[in-house]
């Protein structure tokens, strides 16, 4: 749990450092530093989004997408996918400690919370491009919060720098 912790920390340190880059188109459409779906019906596109490969022992690893949007508070997004490999793959967001989870701003200000890791989740995400520098796919899950309500997250897409960190 202290390493968990400890991910996601250093991933909200890296999103506050890594803006939006200006790269080139990709295989899902989309520039570099960019993640887009529709979450219960809305848009939501990131205005920062960042992956980060991280050793979890046993020689695993965990890759940990994160994305912020631009509503006040932001919506945010985070997928964390436990076993990670460097192959396009499909990996459920409901098993092995892999998760998605979704913070939706209330009208009071607050944030619910939205995790696969609640019973009723289901989803994947598709790793469809990985490179030293950058990991490309798509997802769709749905998430439950503490209360069992739900929230879908459909055509999700994404294109973000990977950065690694040797913990």
């Amino acid at each position: 749990m202290r390493q968990l912790s400890l991910l996601l920390a250093i991933t909200g340190l890296l999103m506050l450092c890594t803006g939006c880059d200006s790269g080139g188109d990709d295989d899902v459409g989309l520039e570099e530093g960019t993640l887009v779906a529709t979450i219960d019906g809305t848009s939501f596109a990131s205005t920062v989004a960042t992956a980060v490969r991280v050793p979890f022992g046993n020689g695993q690893e965990v890759l940990t997408l994160t994305a912020t949007g631009q509503d006040l508070p932001p919506t945010s997004l985070q997928i964390s996918l436990t076993g990670f490999t460097d192959d396009a793959s499909t990996y459920s967001v409901t098993t092995d400690g892999s998760t998605a989870t979704v913070g939706i701003p209330t009208s009071t200000g607050a944030s619910t919370g939205y995790s696969t890791a609640n019973a009723g989740s289901s989803g994947s995400v598709t790793i469809d491009a990985i490179s030293d520098e950058s990991v490309e796919g798509t997802f769709r899950f749905t998430a439950v919060s503490a209360d069992g309500a739900a929230v879908e997250v459909t055509d999700g897409a994404f294109n973000v720098r990977l950065q690694e960190t040797g913990l």
